[in-house]
């Protein structure tokens, strides 16, 4: 039995008929004269157009607009990077801290102690090739190379004392510099018990290192809870190619 067309494949076969008669007609000129209806009905033209410089403009305006994205997002990547640093050390500073104040020494001679102890266990790897002991002291192109933020802002402020910043006013850009709360609470303990002198200092920075201790906790324990929601997509990934290669041979079998 003949295939039976519709309507619509039939115009279309009657118009491909007609468009192949006026190619075989004009085989010699350079232009064909295409059929102007087709069974009674009238048949227009219109030339495609390119839709290709317009694509290429919309994906140059595009990458142009990410290019200038991306210098913001890599400032708060690395904002974010050097504030989960200063969370994470800060509870040993405070400990430290603690440990050295309840043995005796002042605040300022306990700060000097912990810088002092981070200069001679660090290693080469830490800092620049070019680094230099200036009287025992990181000099302030060394402090930059550190790689733990929070050391690196108390070498500083270690370096302001040093040059004769008052000390208060050296906890106070302490804290300021390093944006966190607990950096700011810490700096604000140190230069209240310097006014006041503050007998509770030890019970204060005892609180202050176990609430450090526990943020710190809470936070890895978060941070194991987001890896292995993570790690779900490549497990159900890894589930279906075993899927895939298990019924594979019995899909051949099959046909």
């Amino acid at each position: 039995m003949p295939k039976e067309y519709t309507d619509e494949e039939l115009r279309r076969l009657e118009l491909d008929k007609g468009i192949a008669a006026a190619d075989e007609k004009d085989k010699t000129s350079s232009k064909v004269r295409l059929p102007s209806s087709i069974g009674g009905m009238s048949i227009s033209y219109s030339e495609g157009r390119d839709m290709t410089p317009l694509m290429i403009l919309a994906m140059g305006i595009l990458f142009a607009v990410l290019l200038r994205l991306k210098p913001v997002e890599d400032e708060k990547k690395r904002k974010k990077q050097r504030e989960e640093a200063l969370l994470r050390d800060y509870p040993d500073i405070a400990a430290r801290l603690l440990l050295y104040i309840g043995a005796g020494l002042t605040i300022k001679n306990s700060w000097i102690r912990i810088c002092r102890e981070f200069e001679e266990t660090m290693d080469a790897k830490d800092i620049s090739p070019g680094y230099e002991k200036q009287k025992g002291y990181l000099n302030s192109h060394s402090v930059e190379k550190l790689s733990s933020p929070l050391m690196e802002e108390m070498m500083r402020t270690m370096l302001d004392m040093e040059k004769g910043v008052p000390e208060g006013q050296a906890y106070t850009e302490f804290g300021r510099r390093c944006g966190v709360r607990c950096c700011q609470r810490l700096a604000s303990l140190l230069e209240q018990n310097r006014k006041t002198g503050d007998k509770n200092l030890r019970a204060l920075l005892q609180y202050e290192m176990e609430e450090a201790f526990e943020f710190r906790k809470n936070r890895a324990l978060r941070a194991g809870q987001e890896a292995s929601t993570k790690l779900m997509l490549p497990l159900f990934m890894s589930f279906g190619a075993v899927m895939l290669i298990v019924m594979a041979p019995s899909l051949m079998t099959l046909g």
